[in-house]
């Protein structure tokens, strides 16, 4: 039987600066304080933690292998940031 993760999120691991480039504050940025970790920060505010498996498609199918998962429905982002 296949087995399929229909709610993963992607991000990309570097975003542009968003309020320099559209002029206006309250885009989410990330903080890569640590290997294999970012914050997700709103101007100052920490918003959460995610890992490298958000970004690196090579985590990302390690994990998927462990878990046996066969395909993922990705969604790029957050609707709730």
């Amino acid at each position: 039987m296949l087995t399929i993760d229909i709610h993963t999120h992607i991000l990309p691991k570097n975003w542009p600066d968003l309020k320099q480039k559209y002029g206006y504050g309250g885009w989410i940025h990330l903080d890569h304080h640590k290997c294999g970790c970012a914050r997700m920060m709103k101007e100052d505010h920490f918003f959460r933690e995610i890992e490298s498996n958000c970004w690196d498609a090579k985590v990302r199918m390690k994990e998927c292998d462990q878990h046996q998962v066969d395909v993922q429905v990705l969604s790029y982002g957050s609707g709730d940031v």
